[in-house]
């Protein structure tokens, strides 16, 4: 494996004292954690959410996602430095994190109302019962429970003890891929597993080219925040038109579709500033990164050319 300190600086300056780096946690201790925790929040969260509803979700999540991956470094004599590693933040970081995060959501809208076209009644069961549980407290409630709570808690657990137990693989999209699944198995959600698995590998890859959680605690924040508000200023809407906005028009998709389209590149250009202000170094727009702009590129056109296609698609059904 050829290893470069402007590829993955996280990788190399974990790696660059020497090949025979001693990791104190593997992948299989990873899953055993994933399991083990995830069950406990299932059954004791449940059990505390009976007793004082909706805010006790918030109360398990820093119970078992917080304090459990903390206990898990704790028994295996792991230095918290490198299993929760948090560096203060630098403006052009977060701004690339922003720039990703933007990038992200609009091809996961994408790919969601693609699902949405497929699964509808899937779709619009799924969505109700979210807004239900995100309505269910006053707006600021909402926000310490489903956005700053979740934001702090989960990426201690899948930033923090599952991403440092994927480090001995050392293939860095290996890490990410895997860092998706987890996240998508996760929310315990068939409907929802493909758009969390990509926002888990995009919050991955900024642990792992950050070296830090802050970049990922501040991308999961401003996600969870921004379907928050989004939640409460159409709590308003009719059921009626509820369930008439589950019925995705094709037009609607393609749009979607259209808007995505942008995506990709906000992704690289966010990922370029996160890189350089990581590696410390002047790193050019496209320095190196052949694969990549190919690759954005390609996508970018895969997303333009399915949007205009639904959407005329679209059109055309909907003029008859």
């Amino acid at each position: 494996m050829y290893l470069d300190k402007n590829d993955s600086p996280y990788l190399y300056e974990m790696l660059s004292g020497g090949t025979n780096k001693k990791w104190k946690m593997k992948p299989w201790q990873g899953v055993v954690v994933f399991v083990v925790l995830l069950v406990l929040f299932q059954l004791i969260g449940g059990f505390l959410y009976l007793l004082w509803g909706i805010p006790a979700n918030a109360i398990a999540e820093m119970l078992f996602f917080f304090g459990g991956p903390v206990l898990t470094a704790r028994l295996l004599g792991i230095d918290w430095r490198d299993v929760f590693p948090v560096k203060k933040p630098k403006a052009q970081g977060v701004f690339g994190t922003l720039l990703m995060w933007f990038g992200a959501y609009q091809c996961m809208t994408a790919l969601s109302m693609a699902l949405a076209l497929w699964f509808p009644r899937a779709f619009y069961s799924e969505g109700t019962s979210m807004n239900s549980f995100v309505t269910g407290l006053p707006f600021l409630g909402s926000v310490l429970v489903v956005a700053l709570a979740p934001a702090v808690s989960e990426e201690v657990f899948h930033r923090g003890i599952l991403q440092y137990s994927l480090q001995p693989l050392k293939r860095k999209w290996l890490i990410i891929t895997l860092m998706g699944v987890y996240f998508g198995v996760f929310h315990l959600s068939l409907i929802r597993f493909l758009p969390m698995m990509f926002l888990g590998m995009v919050i991955a890859w900024l642990r792992q080219e950050s070296g830090s959680m802050v970049y990922g605690m501040l991308f999961h924040f401003v996600n969870n925040f921004y379907a928050l508000a989004v939640t409460f200023l159409s709590s308003g809407i009719s059921q009626t038109a509820m369930e008439q906005s589950y019925s995705i028009p094709l037009y609607a998709a393609g749009y979607s579709f259209l808007i995505a389209a942008v995506g990709p590149f906000l992704l690289y250009l966010g990922s370029w500033l996160v890189k350089r202000s990581a590696s410390r170094q002047r790193i050019l727009l496209f320095q190196g990164n052949r694969r990549a702009v190919i690759l954005m590129a390609v996508i970018t056109a895969v997303l333009a050319a399915a949007g205009l296609i639904l959407f005329v698609a679209g059109i055309l059904v909907y003029l008859r």
